[in-house]
Order: structure tokens, then sequence, then C-alpha cells
């Protein structure tokens, strides 16, 4: 069983090391990879100082002082450049009181075995994690940075100076290894080895069960278990982007498992961190029943992206997530999930009855591919007017299905305040606007650019040719950087150009090539639809774009997410195009398809209760079509299956024109309302008609049929005597002899 806090095998090189003389104005060169160099010049001056500086937050300064700093009344200090402290947080916090702007700071929990650089050797400059560090730029290099400033002196004999090794720093980690599940470690071992062992670090422990490890991010490597207790953790490192020294909360046992869906008695952990910054990690060993996550900020500012894996069960989870796609994820609340980017992890074998608290406008963007989602339910704040998911760049066909969900939204419905719209398509609004990049002509044979961006905006004067030789192109941008979305132009073409014989191949640029649009790998793009015939009427094309990297290529001198038609086969005649509009936030212009579906189960029992076999269930859509059958088992049961309820999805059809426009090439199809028919031979048949908008458990008792006879002259009458039901009988007064 071991704890240790800032190991050798975690020591790291700097980024950045300047000295500075003239009172701090003139900087030295980048020394981090020098071993020997000045500290401070023998003519010194007040405010001269070093400066460290690294990509993340970090801890401790490593020296090999080689000859010790001399002189009289010397004083240094330590510093850090802090960001300010959220205003909901500064009065909690030991700050001073003017602290509302970045600034340099002294640095908290300071021991400089150095003492000044005076004593000679290996010795190091300790201090935990800072919180609330910011980058800022030193001599051109922005990272984070502590430094050491002269304040004043009487006199400077000997600046000093490091020699044999190059400065290195440390991530303030405590690692926790060697414990077993038989005998796990606690938060209060952990706090009473830094007290013993780290005097210099601020106490980590208040009362019996609150434990502050914001400066001394840890590393749970062996089963480490919690019980109702708090927990902070998280450095607030104001700039974000993973700069933070994160938590691995790799074998955390926190609270205890009472069934395969529930927990009780887990701790709660408050993060300090920023929503675009990893504070807390996980991985298949972590375990977390009951269990509280807390962004301080609250559920309007949650940190994220932890990624949530091994067993998180009954848990309420206030963070922007990034599960994994191994999670056990049963019956937790997930609060504000609306930056979430969605992805594999619907694993609707082991991630089941999760509920979304939506503080934001969307339960997520969509990224990826598609996936399933099973038991999922999510609730908007009254005072949110969003949608459930926002489509992004993609990638290939996308479907997503939803098993016994919350009832999806109408798709393309304004949303209202606490009742979102199904989807969203990125840039807000799509609307028609003129082509806003620029377009050129490219003659293979001259290897010369022809600008027509003005020609082809409405308006413009002239043709834009898509004629020439082969291997000559049109090419255009929408912007310079990369656009992942899809694309629909709206094309022009003269009257009278009817026929066109030329060939063409549409191509974008994409991970190092040209690509095909139609191409045969996964990696090129979808599909394009062309109802221009080829350009020989007025019409839409739609470029089905996917989601890959490195769409920027240099034509023309110009750096852009570049598409070009490129001529494959000579023609005869001269075709052109006359303009071409576009639609801006196109999101929308790939294939994709929503899918809600409810699952069925029925129970078909005789009048007291029997179960009865061989019962038959017939499920009809609206259109008449069968969406389930099923035939009862020994216990009158039928197994489960889903039945398909709602399907949004991409219309290539759709027109544009009929409002609102924004939301695209979308469709919604509802099934509703179904006809369920039950059959048993000698019972009567059970029919109902009913929308479906929750998943079905039923037990639906059958009445036994009752036999009728009809006489010579068309009377009806019950049968009494339930013998020879096949055969004619005579038939006196209702009775049969």
């Amino acid at each position: 069983m071991a704890i240790t806090y800032n190991p050798t095998t975690d020591k790291r090189n700097l980024l950045q090391l300047f000295t500075t003389t003239g009172g701090g104005t003139v900087f030295s060169a980048n020394l981090t990879a020098s071993t020997a160099f000045d500290l401070f010049s023998d003519t010194a001056v007040a405010n001269d100082a070093i400066y460290f500086g690294i990509d993340k937050s970090f801890s401790d300064l490593y020296f090999d002082i080689g000859t010790a700093m001399a002189g009289t009344d010397i004083v240094l200090i330590w510093e850090y450049y802090a960001g300010s402290p959220p205003s909901t947080l500064r009065n909690f916090l030991p700050v001073p009181g003017d602290w509302t702007s970045a600034k340099w700071q002294p640095i908290e929990d300071l021991q400089d075995d150095t003492n000044g650089f005076t004593v000679t050797g290996a010795n190091t400059v300790k201090f935990p994690v800072q919180m609330f560090m910011q980058n800022v730029a030193v001599n051109g290099s922005t990272n984070l940075y502590v430094r050491c400033r002269i304040v004043s002196l009487t006199a400077i004999t000997e600046g000093g100076a490091n020699q044999t090794t190059r400065v290195q720093t440390n991530w303030g980690r405590v690692y926790i290894k060697d414990y077993t599940e038989s005998v796990p470690c606690t938060f209060s071992e952990v706090s009473a080895w830094l007290l013993a062992n780290q005097p210099h670090l601020s106490s980590t422990r208040f009362g019996s069960s609150f434990f502050d490890f914001k400066k001394t991010p840890l590393r749970i490597d062996s089963p480490l278990t919690t019980i109702n207790e708090t927990v902070e953790i998280g450095n607030w490192v104001v700039t974000g982007c993973e700069k933070s020294a994160g938590t691995y909360l790799y074998y955390i046992r926190s609270g205890t498992k009472i069934g395969d869906r529930a927990g009780i008695d887990g701790s709660t952990f408050i993060l300090y961190s920023q929503s675009n910054d990893t504070i807390a990690w996980f991985n298949a060993n972590s375990k977390c029943y009951g269990t509280r996550f807390v962004s301080r900020l609250g559920a309007s500012n949650p940190s994220g992206y932890p990624t949530p894996a091994g067993e998180f069960i009954d848990c309420n989870i206030e963070f922007n997530a990034y599960p994994s796609v191994s999670l056990i994820g049963y019956n937790n609340k997930w609060v504000n999930y609306g930056t979430y980017i969605m992805q594999s992890f619907w694993n609707p074998a082991t991630f089941l009855g999760n509920k979304f608290i939506l503080n934001s406008n969307n339960l997520g963007l969509i990224y990826q591919s598609g996936w399933d989602a099973k038991e999922a339910t999510w609730a908007y704040k009254s005072t949110v007017a969003g949608r459930l998911f926002q489509k992004y760049q993609t990638s290939s066909i996308q479907t997503y299905n939803f098993y016994d969900c919350t009832p999806l939204p109408e798709l393309g419905k304004t949303p209202d305040l606490g009742s979102p719209t199904l989807i969203q398509f990125d840039g807000s609004t799509i609307r028609e606007i003129d082509y806003r990049g620029k377009m050129f002509f490219y003659d293979s044979t001259a290897g010369t650019f022809t600008e027509y961006t003005a020609a082809v905006k409405t308006g413009g004067a002239g043709n834009v040719p898509i004629n020439g030789e082969v291997g000559d192109y049109l090419c255009w941008y929408a912007q310079t950087s990369t656009f992942d979305e899809g694309y629909e132009y709206l094309l022009t073409v003269p009257e009278g150009q009817t026929s066109n014989d030329y060939e063409y191949v549409w191509e974008y640029y994409g991970g190092g090539a040209w690509r095909a649009f139609n191409g045969a790998t996964p990696f090129q793009s979808q599909r394009i639809i062309d109802r221009t015939n080829n350009f020989t009427k007025s019409d839409n094309i739609l470029l089905m774009n996917g989601h890959y990297n490195n769409k920027v290529t240099t034509l023309n001198s110009i750096s852009a997410a570049w598409i070009r038609l490129r001529i494959t086969k000579k023609g005869t005649g001269s075709p052109v195009i006359t303009t071409m509009r576009h639609y801006w936030g196109a999101a929308w212009c790939n294939d994709w398809n929503y899918k809600e579906w409810y699952s069925a189960v029925y129970k078909i029992v005789e009048q007291d209760g029997t179960p009865i076999e061989g019962a038959t269930v017939v499920i009809k859509d609206k259109d008449g079509t069968v969406a389930l059958t099923k035939t009862t088992d020994s216990s009158g049961l039928t197994a489960s299956d889903y039945i398909l309820t709602t399907h949004a999805y991409f219309d290539d059809d759709a027109d544009l024109s009929v409002a609102p426009a924004y939301w695209g090439r979308g469709k919604q199809i509802g099934y509703s309302p179904f006809e369920i028919y039950i059959t048993k031979t000698g019972y009567e048949t059970y029919y109902i008609k009913k929308d479906i908008t929750e998943k079905i458990n039923e037990t639906i008792p059958l009445k036994k049929a009752t036999p009728i006879l009809f006489d010579t002259e068309g009377k009806l009458y019950q049968k009494l005597n339930d013998t020879n039901l096949g055969a004619f009988r005579d038939m006196i007064d209702g009775e049969v002899y």
C-alpha cells in the first residue's frame, strides 16, 4: 500500500524559461533546454524576474543551484498569473477583495528549499497546483506561468546560476497504489498522509467528512472507498481547454450498490472546472452508486468533459459528460446535458433508465453516426425554448432509434418555453442567400484562374463557364475555414440550354486528397442529388458532404474549403450557369432518420385470470399495415417487440419555400392511431383503437364466445346446449334437440 506525491517519474520539462533584466523589461532567449544559465544578472534591479511556463497546470520547480545568489536585503516573491475568480465564488475564497481581473498573485503554500537560490545543489521550490491559473503572453509565448521576481534589494554581488540539470516541474498529483478490495484506501488516509509528509500544503480535511483536494489532484490506481463524504476537486484553470491537472478516479468505490439499478450513501464530488476543461477521469474500474457530482458554478455552467466509465448507478451527474461506450449506466439523472456531443455510448443493453434535466436548449449535438437510446427520459425547464438535438457536422447515413423513451417532440415546430422541437440545424436559419464566397474557373492548359465571383451573384453580368477542356474546372468556397456540413445550391441556367453532353465530377478536398461525391470508399462523401439534369434546367443541387478533417487546401493562393466541378469529358457547345445561390446553415443536408419505438407485451387471460395460450395479438398502424403479430405462450404472454410509432427523416423532395423554411428538408410521419386485435377461437375478439405514446405492458381478459343459431325464419337464438355445435339440429322455441 502506497501514497506518493509528485513522484520523480512525473517530472516534466518546461516549455518556456525566460530571465529578464532592465527591471523585467528585457527578456532572454528561451532557456528551457539549458542546464547552465544565470538566474539573475550580477547587476539585477527590482522587478527583474525569471518566468517558468508550461501548457498545463503544474506544481514544484526542480533546480540544481551551482552558484548561490548573494547580496544585501534581496527580497524575492514567487507569483503565478491568475484569472479572476467567478463572481459567485469570490466571496467564498481567501483572495484580495479587488481580485476582479487577471493579475499576478502570490503563490499559495510556497516552500522554497533553495532559500532564495542561496542553497547550492539539487533543491526544490515547492508549491501545489494553484487555483484560477490563466494563460498569459510572456515574451511572445502564451502559456501558464509562475515567476520569481525581485521585489527590492540593497545590493547584489552574485545573481546565482543553475548548473548540470535543466529546470523541471511536476503535475502536483497524489498517487494511491497497491491497496486491495479487502483493505481499500480512504480519503481520510490520503489527507493524513499529506499532512505528515507535505506539511507545506494547506489542510485537505475539514471536520470528519469534508475533503479539499483542489490543489492536489489525485490518481487513484487501487481501491479507495468513500461513503457520505464531500470531496472538492479541480483547480479551475480559467483558460480551460484541457489545461487542468485532472483527478483520476480510476478505482473509486463511492456508495453502496443495493440492486441492479439502485445505490445509496454515495459521496458528493464538487468540481472546480471550466465547461471545456476535463477535471475528472474514470475507467472500467470506477464504481459510483448513489453518488452526486456537482459543478461549482451550478448546472447553468457545468464542468466538462469527464468520461464516465465502469458503473454509474442511481447517480446525480451535473457535468457535461462524455461517457464511455462501455459504461454501465442505470437510473442516473444527468443535469444540463446541453453541450454534450452525442456518440455511440448509447448502448441499449447497459445504458438504461437515464433521466436528462435540460437547463440549456438541447440534449445534445449530433456529430457522429447513428445510435440507439433506450428507456431515456428528458425534461426541459419552463424558461427554455430549445430543441432536443442540434444537428451539426456528421458522417455517413445516420439513424437514431429511441426505444421506450420520452415521446419525441414535433419536427419543425417553433420551440415554446419548456417545449422543444425535435431537431434544429446548425446555422440557426436555413435561408437562401447570394453566393458568399469566391468563384474561379481554372484553365488547365494555360494554368490560370479567372474570377467569376461577381458574375455568379444575383444581378451579376455575364455567364460562368462550365465548358472547356478535360481537366478544366469551376471552383468555389463558402468560407475559408473547414466547412463540414452538406451543401445545397440553387443554380440558374440560360433559357434554351436544354441539352448538355459534357461530363463532370463533383469534388471536395479531404484528408490530403481530392475526393469525389458519390465516391466508392467510406471516407468519401455520401451522394449528390442533381435536379438540374446536368445543367439543362434551373434547379437545386445537393451535395451530401460527410464529416472529415483537413478539408482546407490552397487554390489560386487562397486557403479554403474548396469545392470544384471538374470536366471529365469534353462535350459540344458552351454550357454555362448564370447565377448560383446557396442555403446557409445546411447541416440538414445529409441523410438522417429519427425513429421512435415502443415495446409491447400482452398477457391474455380468462375472465378469472387463467392464462390463455395461443391467442393472437395483431397491431395495425393508421394505414392498415401490420406493425406487430404475436401469439401467447403457456403463460398467456406475448414475446416483447417494438412498434415504430414516429419517423422523422431527411426528405430530399421537401419544398423549401413552405414555411418554416429553416427546418429544411425534414419530414415527420406518425403512425398512430393503431388498431389492436386480439383473437382466439372460442372467444370474443378484443378490439381497440388508440395512439401509442408509451410502452405497452397490459393484461387483457377475453370473454368466452356465446354460440348462436338462426331458425328457419331468420330469428337469432343463444345456443344453450353446447353439444353438437357443428351439426344441424331441429329447434323448438329456441332450444336444440
